[in-house]
C-alpha cells in the first residue's frame, strides 16, 4: 500500500486528498467539528492551505480543551507549515500572528510560562504585530512577552513592555 502510494505523482496525489475530503465532507459533515485533524490532514496533502489552516485552528483548541497539548502543538505547527506555503501579504501575516500567540499561549501551558519556546513563539507574533494595523494583535502579543519576563525576574524589561501595551491601548482609545 505505502509502495503504491509513493509511486503517485505528487499532482496526483493532491488530488485524491481532495476527493477525500469533500467525500469527508459531503458524507460526514460532523468531522469539521469534531476531528477536524482528520479533514485538515487531507486537505493540507492536496494542497490547500486556506482551508486546511482553520481546521488545524480548530483541532488545537480542541485539544487544549482536553489538555491535549502536545497533540495541539502539532496541529499549530501543521497550520504554521501551510502557512509558509502561502503568498506573502498581509492576510498571511495576520495568520500567522494569530498562530504564533496560540502556539505561544498552548506552550505556556505545556512547557511553562518561562520555556524558551514561549519567547520565540510571542517575539515572532511580535514581530508580524508590526505590520497588523489591530491594535488588540499587538496587545495579545506584547503581553504574551511581557508575561514571559515577568516570571522570568525580568521586571524592568516586562514594565517597559507593560508601558508600551498601555501606549498602544491610550492611542486606539481602546477600553479593554
Amino acid at each position: 500500500q505505502d509502495v503504491a502510494y509513493d509511486s503517485l505523482l505528487k499532482s496526483r496525489r493532491q488530488l485524491l486528498h481532495a476527493d477525500i475530503a469533500l467525500a469527508i465532507e459531503d458524507r460526514y459533515p460532523s468531522v469539521r467539528n469534531t476531528i477536524p485533524e482528520v479533514l485538515a490532514q487531507h486537505l493540507s496533502t492536496a494542497g490547500q492551505a486556506k482551508r486546511s489552516i482553520p481546521l488545524w485552528r480548530a483541532a488545537a483548541g480542541l485539544a487544549t480543551k482536553r489538555m491535549a497539548l502536545k497533540e495541539a502543538i502539532s496541529h499549530l505547527d501543521n497550520a504554521m507549515k501551510d502557512a509558509e506555503t502561502l503568498e506573502p501579504c498581509l492576510d498571511r501575516d495576520r495568520i500567522e500572528l494569530d498562530l504564533q500567540a496560540s502556539l505561544g499561549t498552548v506552550y505556556m501551558l505545556a512547557k511553562g510560562w518561562a520555556a524558551p519556546e514561549v519567547e520565540h513563539a510571542y517575539a515572532r507574533a511580535n514581530e508580524l504585530s508590526a505590520s497588523v494595523t489591530d491594535p488588540e494583535d499587538a496587545v495579545r502579543t506584547l503581553w504574551g512577552i511581557c508575561v514571559f519576563h515577568l516570571v522570568r525576574g525580568e521586571i524592568g524589561h516586562a514594565r517597559g513592555i507593560g508601558v508600551r501595551i498601555m501606549d498602544i491601548a491610550n492611542s486606539s482609545g481602546s477600553r479593554r
